[in-house]
């Protein structure tokens, strides 16, 4: 795909969008180059993919829009009153792929 072609699909893509969505554009073959990353993986389940009215264009989810900041804030005090498994399940309830570490020196992570 050529970068005119991309910045079409990328327009393409902004002008349905209604609030929260995420996108995944089918850009066709890649273009390979000496050094560059062989694969990218941009979706961990691709059953959450769904295909919109356009072919080259899917939508990852109806992103519900969360208060990302009242979120961080909610964290940010639990880190000075909350256990850390208090900490590792908010953790896991705003980002589903986090894979927290072992605590050293509590035994309650």
């Amino acid at each position: 795909m050529t970068v005119p072609e991309a910045v079409q699909l990328i327009l393409q893509a902004s002008s349905m969008a209604k609030g929260g969505e995420i996108f995944v554009l089918r850009m066709g073959t890649p273009v390979k180059k000496s050094g560059e990353k062989m694969d990218e993986e941009l979706v961990e389940d691709h059953a959450d993919l769904k295909d919109s009215a356009h072919p080259s264009i899917m939508v990852l989810r109806e992103a519900e829009v969360r208060d990302l900041e009242k979120d961080i804030m909610n964290l940010e005090i639990l880190t000075r009153t909350a256990p850390s498994k208090t900490l590792v399940e908010l953790l896991n309830k705003l980002v589903p792929s986090f894979t927290p570490a072992i605590v050293h020196g509590t035994g309650d992570a």
